[in-house]
């Protein structure tokens, strides 16, 4: 009885290690035959199948934002028709291969934030230090869209223009004579903004109040 209760912990220990090893992670490898921008790419597989890739905890301007173009062409340059291997993480809402992209041992996602033309995503991604320093690098460096002063996080343009089409706001075509734009919730944002013009129940005016906008500084641009 006393060898089983020594051989217990050993047994508990031997469980815990397979354990480990079989939750490795998985990796798919193909060539990238599409780039449908700054961080979503289709992967083809040797089994001939197609995985459309979100490339985890980084988020690149949109295609009809300003640096989107650039934003896919760098990404381009860096893996279309090139072998890749995608570690995978998981599955996104729109069921789309969560992963991290690598070419030989460049990491992508990193390379796309290093470049100043993709953000760390820090909702999605808090505790990946990797992307955090890449960020840090890319903005004192004044890289791709960190050459503006206040660039604009696509999660916020995304929903600015989800207000829009859902009819909250509606930016005029010519606007009045005012330099700033202040919504109804007193942020005040400038001619720079993508919010300037659009944010629900807003005025123009050259003389605000409020709080500045966070994105392009309102008043303290």
């Amino acid at each position: 009885m006393r060898c089983c209760n020594l051989l217990r912990p050993l047994l508990f220990l031997l469980l815990a290690i397979t354990f480990v090893l079989g939750a490795e992670a998985k990796s798919i490898s193909g060539i990238c035959v599409g780039v449908t921008d700054g961080d979503t790419a289709t992967v083809q597989t040797a089994d001939e199948d197609k995985i459309t890739v979100r490339f985890q905890g980084i988020d690149a301007p949109e295609s009809s934002q300003k640096y989107g173009q650039e934003s896919k062409e760098k990404l381009s340059s860096l893996i279309l028709g090139k072998k890749v291997r995608v570690v995978v993480i998981g599955k996104d809402h729109y069921k789309r291969t969560l992963g991290h992209v690598y070419v030989g041992k460049l990491h992508i996602n990193a390379e796309m934030v290093r470049s100043g033309l993709a953000w760390h995503y820090v909702q999605y991604a808090p505790d990946d230090t990797e992307l955090a320093r890449a960020q840090r690098k890319a903005r004192a460096a004044r890289n791709g869209l960190w050459k503006d002063r206040n660039p604009l996080p696509p999660w916020q343009w995304r929903k600015a223009k989800r207000e829009v089409s859902g009819g909250k706001a509606e930016r005029r075509s010519t606007p009045p004579d005012g330099k700033y734009w202040v919504s109804k919730a007193g942020k005040i944002h400038n001619k720079s903004c993508e919010a300037y013009g659009i944010s629900p129940n807003g005025i123009y005016t050259n003389n605000p109040q409020g709080v500045n906008c966070k994105a392009c500084g309102g008043t303290g641009r």
